[in-house]
């Protein structure tokens, strides 16, 4: 019995996709990670933030609101954005401009 074209082209393309699959699971984690790590570090810094600014730590708290109100807003619209132009695109994109904004924050001089 022999395999038809379409069924080689099938398991050409199943193996391609399994062999990429640890390294997506990688990025994705690296990710989640260093959102877990920004997220890690606002809190930590609320403090200095709260002597810096001479202001309560409960209007420091609305730092933390805000953050985390742009990132749910943004969930939706992007999620959107990833089903237009696909997915993997709109992944790159955000870890480039969380990169570039690290990067930013990184080169500040205060």
């Amino acid at each position: 019995m022999t395999k038809s074209k379409t069924e080689d082209e099938f398991a050409n393309y199943h193996s391609q996709i399994a062999s990429h699959r640890g390294l997506a699971m990688i990025v994705v984690i690296t990710g989640v990670l260093i959102t877990a790590i920004d997220t890690t570090i606002v809190v930590l810094a609320l403090p200095e933030i709260e002597k810096g600014l001479r202001v309560s730590l409960a209007s420091v708290i609305w730092v933390v609101i805000g953050y985390l109100l742009v990132i749910t807003l943004l969930a939706t619209q992007v999620g959107r954005l990833g089903d237009m132009y696909g997915r993997v695109r709109m992944y790159e994109a955000g870890f480039l401009v969380f990169v570039l904004g690290s990067l930013a924050c990184a080169l500040s001089w205060n």
